[in-house]
């Protein structure tokens, strides 16, 4: 009886083991480890390694491509590619759908295999995409590096901002790289902390163009280590600012990247005013201006401290004033005017100024009628201008002020870099008051609807809605009719 008690209890706890190393084999990682069934059989995921090269057309190297590669079952994964244009991705075996995006270029997709244990090369090269028409998205990729040594900084937290509000958040990778993905055109924040509070937070402003590509088109975004806690010294010096004016209107220049390395980045107001809110240690700094259109400027200043009071710091220089000289493009047109007051003749400064595009559009209506007891069906033209739904201003500017050297030029203004006009493209100019815009009137014609500026914004000074551009030409407009007066443009 103890022997077969014995058997009986053996047996139980063999099967209690089995049961056991069943159920810990259950909850195994698929993840490129073994896991054991009730067969006692091993079955193993084998990953394979998809690498590269892309380049353009010409054959050159292609940094911040994204490449995607997704399987039926989508499973996925994805990698953007170095300054070589190399990446790497490592998957299960299987049939998956690569995906090539860069901003500016034309997408590729292709199918490839994978089988286990594979390392398949597969490069390819990407070409430009032709000129939009309207704005295109795109997506916010850059680099995060350390400013001292350029090395790139992994596990950094990106946060996306746009007008204030809060977008997106993610993490740099391994190679310091981070993605944003599929947005609009325009201006954007973006901020740069850690978890253990090792760097300076900043923050760099990175801009959508309408065609799709980003300014700067390489982000390259640095953060520098802590090395004197700002609440322990004393010394320093409490927000920089400065105003940046165009150098031939004198008005001030709105939308320009204001970079200092290892601080970050802001842009000037419609005042032509930018702010860096944040404390200065006393050394030199340099400071980086850049706007299309314009020629970049490089320059510095210092913080030091007072000799009166070492307690104190002061800037050098004082005031920070800058003139941006524009930089012609060759085929591109320019926009001047000048808005005065009618009957003082004086212009009118600080009126914001923006540049929408006009489109025209032509619909085939197929009309029916009846004529001697026939149902005839004709084709009818409907067609006109149109600013396509709430429109978006490509550029804007202000109005200049008086200034000491040249007071003619009050309520001047200039636009640079404007795309010639075509039969199916010109533009409309919107001057207002404070910071407003133009706005639209629908009308429908036959069902089709067609967007045209409205003539009753109060906020509207002035609209030219008829303004053609001509290559290496400037456009000059003016709200006015005075005798002998000599356009300075």
């Amino acid at each position: 009886m103890r022997n077969k008690t014995t058997i009986l209890l053996s047996l139980f706890a063999v099967i209690c083991m089995v049961i056991i190393g069943c159920s810990s084999g259950s909850n195994s990682s698929l993840s490129g480890g073994n896991w054991v069934g009730l067969s006692g059989a091993s079955a193993t995921v084998n990953y394979a390694t998809l690498t590269g090269i892309i380049t353009d057309e010409n054959g050159q190297p292609l940094e911040n491509v994204y490449v995607r590669i997704l399987s039926a079952s989508m499973v996925t994964d994805s990698a953007i590619t170095d300054s070589t244009g190399r990446y790497q991705i490592s998957m299960p075996s299987g049939v998956y759908t690569v995906t090539i995006q860069r901003n500016g270029y034309a997408s590729v997709i292709e199918e490839v295999v994978l089988a286990a244990e594979e390392v398949k090369v597969y490069s390819t090269s990407i070409s430009t995409a032709a000129a939009p028409t309207e704005p295109v998205n795109a997506n916010i990729i850059g680099t995060v590096l350390l400013n001292a040594t350029s090395e790139v900084l992994p596990n950094i937290t990106v946060a996306l901002m746009k007008d204030g509000k809060a977008l997106a958040t993610t993490t740099t990778t391994t190679e310091g790289k981070f993605i944003f993905q599929n947005y609009t055109t325009g201006m954007y924040s973006v901020s740069l902390s850690d978890a253990d509070n090792k760097y300076v937070p900043t923050t760099y402003v990175i801009h959508i163009l309408n065609d799709g590509k980003l300014s700067p088109e390489l982000p390259k975004l640095y953060l520098s280590a802590r090395t004197i806690e700002e609440e322990d010294t004393e010394v320093y010096y409490d927000k920089v600012t400065g105003t940046i004016y165009d150098d031939f209107s004198k008005a001030p220049l709105q939308y320009v990247k204001c970079s200092i390395k290892g601080i970050g980045d802001a842009v000037s107001d419609l005042n032509g005013k930018f702010v860096f809110d944040r404390k200065f240690l006393p050394e030199t700094y340099d400071l980086t201006l850049e706007r299309n259109g314009w020629t970049t400027l490089t320059t510095s200043f210092t913080i030091r401290q007072q000799k009166a009071d070492p307690t104190k710091t002061e800037m050098v220089p004082a005031t920070l004033t800058y003139f941006l000289s524009q930089n012609p493009e060759t085929n591109k047109g320019a926009i001047s005017g000048r808005i005065v007051n009618e009957i003082t003749g004086k212009g009118i400064p600080g009126l914001i100024v923006r540049l929408y595009p006009y489109y025209y559009e032509s619909f085939t209506n197929v009309v029916s009628e009846t004529v001697d007891g026939k149902v005839i069906e004709r084709e009818e033209i409907i067609d006109g201008w149109t600013l396509r739904g709430n429109p978006y201003p490509i550029v804007s500017t202000r109005t200049s002020s008086d200034t000491d050297s040249v007071a003619s030029l009050s309520g001047s203004f200039r636009i640079e870099h404007v795309e010639p006009t075509t039969n199916e493209r010109k533009y409309v100019v919107y001057v207002g008051v404070a910071n407003t815009g133009l706005i639209a009137t629908e009308t429908v014609r036959s069902g089709f609807k067609f967007y045209v500026p409205d003539s009753n914004n109060a906020s509207q000074v002035h609209c030219f809605d008829d303004v053609v551009v001509t290559k290496n030409i400037t456009t000059y407009l003016h709200n006015f009719d005075l005798p002998n007066y000599d356009s300075p443009y």
